[in-house]
C-alpha cells in the first residue's frame, strides 16, 4: 500500500490501530498500485515494521513518506524495515500523523529505540532484503531445526530473522522451558545469536556470555 493519510490529532499522543499478533509471515511489502525525556519534543518519530509485524519507533530527521523502506541503526550494526507511520508535532500543539493506509496504530507506548532512521533504503537494498536475506533465513531455519533434532531438543523453531547487515540472527521458538544453545548456533552461522521464546508462560531469560 503506497497511499498515505495525513490527519491531525488534538492530543499529544499518537493515535495508532492495533497491530496483528506476530506470525511467521514474511516481511510486508508496500503495495505500489521508553524514556523519551531526553529527546527533542519537536522531533518527528518514525514507526518501522520488521518481520513478524514487529514495530519499532525511531527519531528521524525530517519527514519521510511512509510506504518506503528505511535503513535504521540496529544492534551494533544496521537494519532495514518498512516505514509505516511518521508523527510530528505541529506549531499549534497538535500531532500530524502520516501513515500507510490501513496501518494507523493505537498508541502502544512504544519506547524509542537507540539510534535513529539513517536514510531511505536503495532499491538494490530492498531487493536484497526480500531475496538474498530471505533465502538465507530459510536456510538458517532449516539448519537450526536440524540441529535441534540432532540434539534431541523438543522445541518448535518457528521463524528466524537476520539483521540487514547479517551480523545478527534471531530465532523465535516455542518451548515450555528456557533453552539456550547459542554457542552451537554461533559456530554454525558465524553471527550473533538472539533466541526468543514466544511461549507466554515462560519468562525470556537473557543468557550470559557472547550474543
Amino acid at each position: 500500500r503506497n497511499s498515505s493519510s495525513l490527519r491531525n490529532n488534538n492530543n499529544n499522543s499518537s493515535k495508532l490501530s492495533k497491530i496483528p499478533p506476530p506470525s511467521s509471515a514474511p516481511r510486508r511489502r508496500p503495495d505500489h498500485s521508553g524514556d523519551e525525556e531526553h529527546l527533542d519534543a519537536t522531533m518527528p518519530m518514525a514507526y518501522v515494521e520488521f518481520k513478524r509485524q514487529k514495530i519499532k519507533k525511531y527519531p528521524v530527521d525530517g519527514v519521510i513518506t511512509p510506504g518506503q523502506y528505511v535503513i535504521v541503526d540496529g544492534d551494533r550494526g544496521q537494519d532495514c524495515g518498512l516505514l509505516v507511520q511518521i508523527t510530528a508535532p505541529t506549531s499549534d500543539g497538535k500531532l500530524s500523523v502520516l501513515a500507510m493506509e490501513g496501518s494507523a496504530l493505537e498508541d502502544q507506548r512504544l519506547r524509542v529505540e537507540q539510534g535513529r532512521v539513517i536514510r531511505v533504503a536503495e532499491p538494490s537494498e530492498v531487493d536484497m532484503l526480500h531475496n538474498q536475506i530471505a533465502a538465507s533465513e530459510r536456510n538458517a531455519l532449516r539448519a537450526c531445526r536440524q540441529k535441534c533434532k540432532e540434539m534431541g531438543l523438543t522445541i518448535e523453531i518457528l521463524d528466524c530473522e537476520y539483521q540487514f547487515d547479517m551480523k545478527k540472527i534471531s530465532f523465535y521458538f516455542n518451548s515450555d522451558k528456557s533453552v539456550d544453545f547459542r554457542d552451537l548456533l554461533y559456530r554454525t552461522f558465524g553471527a550473533r545469536i538472539w533466541m526468543e521464546n514466544i511461549n507466554p508462560n515462560v519468562k525470556n531469560v537473557v543468557p550470559s556470555g557472547p550474543s
